[in-house]
């Protein structure tokens, strides 16, 4: 591959693994409004089996930008 070319893949990653870090960091302020909003409105014994929603897809984006990084470096 050229040079031109792997700049440009190193670029992309980059920018791939920033929007997903702010994605993650978005589902992570949402989880805590949820938690929140729902404290006030229920009782807290189910909230976990809510929670762990925004936690798997959190920890599903985290994963995605370990593959960014990981491809980034790899270029």
């Amino acid at each position: 591959m050229s040079t031109a070319s792997n700049t440009t893949r190193a670029n992309l990653s980059k920018l791939c693994a920033g929007r997903l870090e702010s994605l993650r960091d978005s589902i992570t302020e949402i989880r805590m409004m949820y938690a929140e909003g729902w404290a006030r409105e229920n009782n807290p014994y189910w909230l976990d089996n809510v929670l762990v929603r925004y936690d798997n897809l959190a920890l599903e984006v985290q994963a995605r930008i370990v593959v960014c990084a990981t491809s980034r470096t790899s270029v």
